[in-house]
């Protein structure tokens, strides 16, 4: 190399070690440093030449651990012989706060091919260090297996493939049964039962579909539904779904994580079941009725009709007769009732003598008429205890009514009118 050569490669090294950013360092094959980066000076807490050159790592490092895993390092890289690039690695801490970089370590070679020294250079990564550590222990966090879940999936969205599946079968042991993302969304809309809503969640999930959802903050959903089982058994499930994005290689994953709540459903709906009905005649209560046509008036259209029934007598019964009489009679209305209308009505006890039932949907007026007339008919009944017989009859009250145009409070006080 000629010497203006020399000289240009001279000032290309010194304007590097003066203007990187990158912690960079030079040292012999004895460990001992000859040139320095700025960053690095300020990694290591050192203020200049005279505190770094002709210093080896255990006198420039409080931390001796730290220096002792720079010296093993250098050792492997000349044992080797070959590069170190790309690993990570700890550096000083900041206020008490680990960091960590991403280093690379070279051999350099004197004219004889004989090693002469090493030269190093790092980057801070630990924003992007955390950033991934959180992201993988959130990832084996959520995809571990719980107890009582059945299924856990790990999507790429971004690429639109299964990345990882762990499924619980009969023998608890963990399988894999899904290969395309498209077969694993299509099972899970065909299995759910009776709830349109779930299905089409599931129908129309995509990469563009998720990625809206994530930007919106929504990364986490809970879906609870009716699902047939491979088997052909129906359970009560809990889908989990959780978004997050890769901070190294900016992909979008979703996970999925099915539960099996059956037991705990179908506990809870015999508890609400309870609480909704009337004790002794097993029909609505009075909270329930009025709730359950609250809400289908809230989304219903076309014409209906809200039916008040009061049984006519039915205090002398009781006077008469006693209550245990009068109980099984009300037992007995409520069954007629019931059986006039469709499993679809709504039909309730309000208290006492009186019921309630929404003819959802009436074709017509004339149909509501007939429909009257059959609750008059059926509700005739004769109270007999020895010689003594009372005659129980039942009023009918009828609000025929186009869905939206009165609220319920309104449509019960016309219905007790018409009474």
């Amino acid at each position: 190399m000629t010497n203006d050569g020399k000289e240009l490669l001279w000032s290309a090294y010194d304007k590097y070690w003066r203007h990187t950013r990158d912690i960079a360092f030079l040292k012999d094959i004895r460990g001992v440093y000859m040139g320095y980066s700025q960053p690095f000076a300020k990694m290591a807490g050192r203020a200049g030449a005279d505190e770094i050159i002709g210093k080896t790592d255990f006198e420039i490092f409080a931390d001796k651990e730290l220096a002792k895993r720079y010296v093993d390092d250098d050792a492997r890289l000349v044992e080797g012989g070959r590069s170190l690039e790309n690993y990570v690695e700890p550096i000083t801490s900041e206020n008490g706060r680990p960091r960590y970089c991403l280093t690379s370590k070279y051999i350099l070679r004197d004219e004889a091919g004989d090693p002469a020294g090493i030269f190093g250079i790092s980057r801070d990564i630990t924003v992007e260090y955390e950033a991934r550590q959180s992201y993988e222990n959130e990832l084996r966090n959520l995809f571990e297996l719980p107890e009582g879940a059945l299924l856990s999936v790990l999507f790429d969205i971004t690429s639109w493939r299964v990345v990882d599946v762990r499924c619980r079968d009969e023998s608890d042991q963990v399988t894999s049964r899904y290969g395309q993302i498209d077969q694993y969304f299509e099972n899970i809309a065909a299995s759910v039962v009776d709830d349109d809503e779930v299905r089409e969640f599931f129908k129309k999930l995509s990469p563009g579909f998720l990625e809206r959802e994530y930007n919106k903050g929504k990364r986490g959903r809970s879906l609870e539904y009716l699902r047939r089982m491979p088997d052909g058994g129906e359970r009560w499930v809990r889908d989990d779904l959780y978004l997050l994005l890769d901070p190294v290689n900016g992909n979008l994953s979703l996970i999925i994580v099915l539960h099996d709540i059956d037991k705990a459903r179908r506990e809870y709906s015999l508890l609400i079941l309870a609480a909704e009905r009337d004790s002794m005649t097993g029909l609505l209560n009075h909270e329930s009725t009025a709730g359950r046509i609250e809400r289908y008036l809230d989304g219903a259209e076309g014409m209906q009709a809200l039916f008040m029934i009061d049984l006519d007598n039915f205090k002398d019964v009781n006077d008469n007769f006693g209550h245990q009489y009068g109980d099984r009679m009300l037992t007995d209305v409520a069954d007629a009732v019931k059986g006039i209308f469709r499993d679809s009505d709504i039909v309730g006890r309000m208290g006492g003598d009186e019921f309630m039932a929404l003819m959802k949907g009436a074709p017509s007026e004339a149909a509501v008429r007939k429909k009257a007339d059959e609750l008059v008919s059926a509700l005739q009944f004769a109270a007999s205890c020895g010689e003594r017989t009372l005659e129980v009859t039942a009023s009918v009250g009828v609000v025929v009514f186009t869905a939206g145009e009165r609220d319920f409070k309104t449509l019960y006080g016309e219905a007790d009118c018409a009474l």
